[in-house]
């Protein structure tokens, strides 16, 4: 429930603060169909584009997670990766049915960064299969944040992801400015203009960048992705107004909702 409520307030957060948006599977790591595109940032608004959605995530900070939401009443459901059955036990609210995994997985899955996984997810008789490539950590070099200066990172990846997520947070004791940049998978390096944030005040400053590897796979009216991520925050010790707030799911689910990929 707490997953919930943290997710479901993410509309009001965002209503609170000033954003800015930038452009910059069936098999493997090569994602068909359509990402997400030009809408709802809040949970309301992933409510309306997908009944179901599937994600694995990976971050740095710890174990591999999976979680299923279902806009549909779940009367019957079955999710099986690598052939073997999970098992799964609903929560519900006015909103949605979710499920998060909050245990170890059986023997014979493993879904770390660099291993290929096939799921099967059956929910009121709709079927979901294929394979995921879980993507791998971006090993980043973040070098130390200069007001006067761009900031400039470059990163070395083991594998191309379909699709790379800069979130970009500046902000200040009163304020906070958030800038999303969709770059493609093969890119290895990235620059964010001073002009974001020379105007703040470097006593009261904290900068911070989430960045995302991801693979996806959309069915419709189901989106399955598998996501990893390094984040890097100036100064370490600063209590940041919004990036806090949120865990690492609901902020890849509010930026899901910022990108597009038509073109492809």
């Amino acid at each position: 429930m707490k997953f919930l409520i943290i997710i479901l307030s993410l509309f009001i957060i965002f209503g609170m603060f000033c954003c800015s948006n930038n452009d910059g599977n069936d098999g493997g790591s090569i994602g068909p169909g359509d990402f997400p595109a030009n809408s709802d940032v809040s949970e309301d608004g992933l409510i309306e584009q997908f009944d179901y959605s599937l994600h694995f995530y990976n971050y740095s900070y710890s174990i591999p997670s999976i979680s299923i939401f279902s806009t549909q009443y779940v009367t019957n459901s079955v999710f099986k990766l690598n052939d073997i059955e999970i098992v799964m036990n609903w929560e519900s609210d006015e909103y949605c049915w979710y499920w998060y995994l909050d245990y170890e997985l059986p023997e014979g899955v493993n879904i770390s960064p660099g291993t290929n996984v096939s799921y099967y997810l059956n929910i009121n008789g709709n079927i979901f299969s294929g394979n995921m490539f879980m993507p791998y950590y971006p090993d980043v070099y973040w070098p130390e944040f200069n007001i006067e200066e761009d900031y400039i990172f470059n990163w070395s990846l083991q594998e191309d992801s379909n699709i790379q997520l800069v979130w970009n947070g500046i902000e200040d004791n009163d304020d906070c400015n958030q800038y999303h940049w969709q770059l493609e998978g093969n890119l290895r390096n990235f620059t964010i203009s001073k002009i974001y944030y020379q105007d703040f005040n470097e006593d009261e400053l904290c900068f911070w960048l989430d960045f995302y590897n991801i693979n996806y796979k959309n069915f419709g009216d189901c989106f399955v992705f598998a996501s990893s991520d390094d984040w890097y925050q100036y100064p370490e010790n600063k209590r940041y107004l919004y990036h806090k707030t949120l865990n690492k799911q609901d902020k890849i689910l509010s930026i899901i909702k910022k990108l597009d990929l038509n073109n492809r």
